[in-house]
């Protein structure tokens, strides 16, 4: 799980590099995974399988803390950033956070079923999407 975290890790900031606008930070953030996902599909995938069998924030045992705060509480973070700064308007960060997660993680699911899978699009629109659903404006 950790190698998986820190190979994700290396390749997401890789794409994003000293970018500071919070929007583009955050969709950034979606289009690097669901890069990742094309460049790494078996780890994804694995990251996935282990992700969904680890439980909540809320469970005792400390990998699904961990688990949780990486996949999701990161995400998290960034939006109630924006939120605090204006960038974002007024919603539950939580909710939106597990929403992109989702997202990001059925791309992968439906790249082990379908390998022909347009993931540029699967990149693109997700992003979009999100992007009309945090805009302050």
């Amino acid at each position: 799980l950790g190698t998986i975290i820190d190979r994700q890790d290396t390749f997401v900031a890789e794409r994003l590099g000293d970018e500071k606008d919070l929007r583009r930070l955050l969709l950034g953030r979606l289009a690097a995974e669901v890069a990742f996902v094309a460049t790494r599909p078996r780890e994804s995938t694995a990251l996935v399988e282990i992700a969904s069998h680890a439980g909540t924030a809320d469970d005792t045992d400390i990998s699904q803390q961990v688990v949780y705060a990486v996949r999701v509480g990161r995400l998290e973070r960034q939006l109630v950033q924006g939120i605090r700064r204006g960038v974002f308007r007024d919603f539950d960060p939580t909710v939106m956070a597990l929403a992109m997660r989702q997202a990001v993680d059925g791309v992968t699911l439906r790249l082990r079923q379908q390998p022909d899978l347009a993931l540029d699009a699967s990149g693109r629109e997700p992003g979009q999407l999100f992007d009309r659903a945090v805009r302050a404006e």
